[in-house]
């Protein structure tokens, strides 16, 4: 994702607002559809959280603004409908948008659904079954929970045969620590992402960074059933390990499409018709990959290529805007109404 959390970006953002310049864009948009992308909630900037945790979750107060602003200017919803009405013929609802979530914590159930019943808000929730299934924290969470709670000054760590080396003194330290280490085991393939892991784990001397995670754990199968059983949330697949397709053998990408979508279906008695990818960046799908999704049975997938959604796009491939924590209003206006891609570009902000 783009960072956007400088100074010149938000007054960037909060001049074009001011301006009116926003709500142009969005009248001029109003045939594109755009698909925000969440991924969890927090009640309160804990110091205890890393700055990438924070970015990642948005504050529940700010999330309950966000959607009563969405509701005023927006038609939202259900990505069944969404992707249904990009197939065509003819337009979407003009000005309409869908709200997804990706991993399945246990905030989308305990903050983000009261919130989105309450104002009859419909959403997509994409779980990691395995997640779910046995309560198994996700490896970017432990990898940023060791990185905060470790006691050690600094960690050297080899992957795949370069040694890194990392001060950890600092809270600036752990957060590129924890950010760099990410993108490198992401690009590792996936059978030794757990043993990198592991190796991390016990040279920063915290082997059970797992155990207190309640921020970081997932929902249970009775919340999914009890969301989906309202005519406002759909479950889909974010595979079952979490783990990133094109990091896999053919063979392995297929089971983690056909068992998270089974798996699913048989705990919830509901059909699993849309995919997310893991990390979803382009180098994260493939024609292979494009293939298998379809093949398992899905009826889209979304990646997290930034950019709008128009009539005639592939449904395998659709785009989103990401939501981070740490937005002011004006920066959440300009995600959802596009400016952001634009933005980013002309101040040469890649993230």
């Amino acid at each position: 994702m783009v960072r956007r959390s400088t100074s010149v970006y938000r007054h960037f953002c909060q001049a074009l607002a001011s301006s009116r310049v926003l709500s142009l864009l969005r009248s001029l948009n109003r045939n594109a559809v755009p698909i925000l992308m969440y991924h969890g909630l927090r009640d309160c900037d804990s110091p205890d959280e890393r700055t990438s945790y924070r970015r990642r979750n948005v504050l529940v107060d700010e999330f309950r603004a966000q959607m009563i602003w969405l509701r005023r200017h927006y038609t939202i919803r259900g990505l069944s409908q969404v992707v249904d009405a990009l197939r065509g013929p003819g337009v979407p609802e003009p000005r309409c948008v869908a709200l997804t979530f990706d991993d399945g914590y246990l905030s989308n159930y305990t903050w983000a659904w009261p919130i989105c019943r309450d104002l009859e808000i419909p959403f997509t929730l994409f779980v990691v079954t395995d997640f779910i299934e046995h309560g198994t924290i996700l490896w970017p969470d432990r990898l940023e929970m060791a990185l905060t709670r470790t006691t050690c000054p600094r960690l050297d760590v080899a992957v795949e045969g370069t040694l890194y080396h990392f001060p950890l003194r600092t809270t600036h330290d752990r957060d590129v620590a924890t950010l760099a280490l990410a993108a490198r085991l992401k690009a590792s393939p996936a059978r030794l992402i757990s043993i990198y892991l592991e190796e991390v784990e016990s040279k920063l001397g915290v082997p059970d960074a797992t155990v207190s995670a309640t921020t970081r754990r997932a929902c249970t199968w009775d919340m999914l059933r009890e969301m989906a059983s309202s005519a406002l949330v759909e479950i889909g697949s974010h595979t079952a390990s979490h783990s990133i397709l094109t990091k896999l053998s053919r063979e392995e990408s297929a089971r983690e499409l056909s068992d998270s979508k089974r798996l699913i279906e048989e705990r919830l008695g509901l059909p699993c018709r849309h995919f997310s990818y893991p990390n979803g960046t382009p180098a994260d799908f493939s024609p292979d990959t494009d293939s298998l999704v379809r093949q398992a049975g899905y009826c889209s997938a979304l990646t997290t290529v930034e950019g709008f959604n128009h009539v005639g796009n592939d449904p395998f491939t659709l785009r989103r805007f990401g939501v981070g924590g740490h937005y002011v209003p004006a920066e959440f206006f300009a995600t959802v109404t596009g400016v952001h891609g634009y933005l980013a570009r002309q101040l040469g902000r890649a993230g």
